[in-house]
């Protein structure tokens, strides 16, 4: 009868919506709701969207914000000054910079997420007045229960549109009310594809202008890709109507590939020359944009400005959504190109990473340099070196110098082992070159560290080699293979006191750590090192 199959529905209705526990489980068990995922730690449907924090990594505690499926914000639980995006390492450091002595600054930020950059802003500049404007109630919620945010945090959450809330202060204003001033107004609301199109218009820009102080600065993070640029172009332009200094910073990217660009706009002219080298962003390479770059993604759009009336976001926007089409694809090759190399089938991952660079020749670079370490592998050493050749004579075409360093490391081992010392010779040297520069933007970046004093051992420079790997140690000590190519850069520079004075203070790191079988071979290492002592010793006594 009708009437069974109507209760049927209701039951089933009723599983797949309940809150309950044992619906949810009964629910997942016969495909009606998705299984639990055990790395959500907290998930919830607001009336805006689907809200959820996943656990990326336990050691450390890594955690993402996520709104409706897309990561919107990452944090390393207990360390908020770890800053995980881009254009928020690029905010810090153009505060630090513009902030100058001030030990408090007035900050705003529109668009909560996970509340991290307004956490760093306290920590960094304690005392400081710190304003979020969120629409949605479940992201402040979710920031509280799951990413940190204290419930007595003295940050301040206006919930409201933006727009909403910069009409009302200067309601209050025309009305001879006292309102605040900002140093620094934060636009974070721009997420992925999904633009507040009311935030981008020089009347909003018009009204955000008045609430900074005279030498206030508003910057906007946004995705774009600069080849195609439309986007970019059109809030830049817009921009330029209200204020008289507007600059453009990224992380270094191809031009064709998507990015986070941050626009800066003010009525003070603005250094950013050595931006790079500012604590937050140090490691990170950038790419602030000339005033050539910048006319030319206004010349793009065609002097395009938004307004109220006219705010084309979506057709704005088309190129980026096509290139993610693709990036998508991109990132299916490569999961099975790793999976293959995972499983030691190597021809298949090589086969993977070819269809990768022809489907987006943009990672031509990182195909070539896989594809390469695989042949040699393989003990193709001749492939191996047409191949890192092809990925050097690419990189220097796209005028971009990527990862130029690790692949003349690995030119040079390969050319070594065909015989061709002096070829491999020059390709070490500049691979150390490479290595320097990176060291000179972030000297406490290990894998550099350790890079470089393997093109320096390659090159027989072992004293020089081994104060890398030490210095790769003091920043790190857990790592027991840099012990080991400290002892024994030590060891062939001559210098067996020395390397016998290192492992000794290795082997109690690891004693004190409990760490037996490490030890044990730390020991027996020692021993052939005593040993080479005492062998130099006798053939040096008299006859």
């Amino acid at each position: 009868p009708g009437y069974i199959w109507a209760l049927i529905f209701l039951c089933a209705l009723l599983l797949a919506v309940l809150p309950v526990e044992w619906c949810k489980k009964a629910a997942a068990a016969v495909a009606l709701r998705e299984k639990p995922d055990p790395k959500i730690l907290y998930q919830d449907e607001s009336q805006y969207c689907y809200i959820a924090v996943e656990q990326l990594s336990k050691q450390p505690d890594k955690r993402a914000f996520m709104q409706d499926k897309l990561m919107h914000s990452k944090i390393i639980m207990g360390n908020i000054l770890d800053l995980q995006y881009s254009y928020a390492q690029i905010y810090a450091a153009v505060t630090k910079r513009l902030a100058g002595k001030n030990q408090k600054i007035s900050a705003l930020v529109i668009g909560g997420g996970g509340y991290v950059y307004p956490r760093y802003i306290q920590k960094v500049w304690p005392g400081s007045s710190v304003d979020v404007v969120e629409i949605d109630p479940g992201v402040t919620k979710a920031a509280i229960e799951a990413l940190g945010l204290s419930r007595d945090t003295t940050i301040k959450t206006i919930t409201m549109d933006a727009r909403n809330y910069i009409d009302e202060l200067l309601e209050n204003k025309r009305n001879g009310r006292e309102i605040p001033k900002y140093h620094f107004i934060y636009e974070d609301a721009i997420n992925d594809y999904s633009v507040p199109y009311q935030l981008t218009t020089k009347e909003f820009n018009d009204k955000i202008v008045q609430t900074l102080t005279d030498d206030g600065v508003y910057m906007v993070n946004l995705i774009d890709i600069y080849e195609s640029g439309l986007f970019l172009g059109a809030i830049v332009k817009t921009l330029q109507q209200t204020f008289t200094s507007v600059n453009v910073v990224a992380e270094e990217k191809f031009h064709s590939s998507r990015n986070t660009f941050v626009v800066i706009a003010s009525h003070r002219q603005i250094n950013l020359d050595g931006l790079a080298l500012e604590k937050p962003v140090v490691g990170l390479e950038l790419w602030v944009l000339n005033d050539t770059e910048i006319e030319a993604l206004v010349d793009k759009t065609g002097g395009l400005v938004l307004t109220d009336d006219y705010v084309p976001v979506e057709n704005l926007l088309a190129p980026v959504v096509r290139k993610s089409a693709t990036d998508l694809l991109v990132a299916e090759y490569r999961k099975h190109a790793l999976e293959f190399k995972r499983q030691g089938e190597l021809d298949q991952a090589i086969t993977r990473y070819r269809q990768m660079f022809q489907l987006d020749p943009i990672h031509s670079i990182e195909c070539y340099n896989e594809i390469a370490l695989m042949l040699a592998t393989q003990g193709k050493t001749q492939q191996t070196v047409e191949t890192f050749k092809k990925a050097l004579d690419y990189n220097e075409k796209s005028g971009l110098n990527s990862n130029m360093a690790n692949i003349y490391l690995s030119l040079g081992i390969a050319l070594k082992k065909l015989g061709r010392t002096e070829q491999a010779q020059t390709q070490f040297d500049s691979a150390i070159a490479g290595y320097r520069q990176f060291l000179e933007k972030d000297p406490k970046s290990i894998k550099t560290l350790v890079r470089l004093g393997n093109a320096l051992a390659e090159r027989a420079r072992f004293a020089e080699a081994a104060r890398y790997f030490q210095k790769a140690v003091t920043l790190n000590p857990a790592i027991l293979e840099n012990h080991v190519k400290t002892i024994q850069a030590m060891q062939f520079a001559g210098r067996l006191d020395s390397a016998i004075e290192i492992t000794k203070s290795s082997i109690q790191f690891f004693s004190l750590r409990n760490q037996k079988q490490t030890v044990e071979q730390l020991k027996k290492y020692l021993q052939m090192l005593q040993y080479r002592k005492f062998q130099q010793q006798q053939q040096k006594k008299p006859d």
